[in-house]
């Protein structure tokens, strides 16, 4: 038994890209809006059904995010409905998580995707018509915020929202 913690313990201080729990996905090209840049976006196909795609606030890394059944995502989701008749209760669960994730090599989500890695700017539109490579990424966690007490889950989304306010809708 003492084996399996030890393991345990091990695994979750594995750098994330060390980590061989990831997906293949498209890069597609665009151009940005504002600088005009080519860049390549990872998109999700039309089957991706309750999975999304989070990037760095750099945005240079981008990381995959599965819903269904992500513990994390209900309990915000459930905490957002406990606030109905509030303004808060309005505010996006998706971009909520991105903050919520854990950093990945000190880097935070981004809570607009996609980002240009030029400009930083969110883009607006993208063309999903010429796809160019595969990229392998992997699945963002929550072990920061899942390892709180339950009051001190609830303070960490007060905090976010108190903070975050009108960029969360």
């Amino acid at each position: 038994m003492r084996g399996k913690s030890v393991i345990k313990d091990f695994i979750e201080h594995i750098p994330m890209d060390i980590i061989t729990n990831t997906r293949t996905v498209y890069n597609f090209l665009n151009t940005c809006y504002k600088c005009f840049h080519d860049v390549e976006y990872p998109l999700l196909g039309d089957f991706s059904y309750g999975e999304l795609i989070f990037q760095t606030t750099d945005a240079q890394d981008f990381f995959l995010v599965e819903l269904i059944d992500n513990k994390t995502f209900d309990y915000v989701r459930e905490f957002l409905k406990n606030k109905e008749g509030q303004k808060i209760n309005k505010a996006d669960p998706q971009k909520i998580l991105a903050i919520l994730a854990d950093k990945i090599n000190e880097k935070e989500f981004a809570i607009d995707y996609p980002i240009c890695p030029n400009c930083k700017r969110r883009q607006n539109h993208f063309n999903d018509n010429n796809r160019t490579t595969q990229r392998q990424i992997g699945f963002a966690t929550w072990t920061d915020f899942e390892g709180l007490t339950q009051e001190n889950k609830t303070k960490r989304l007060e905090e976010i929202i108190h903070l975050k306010g009108k960029n969360l809708f």
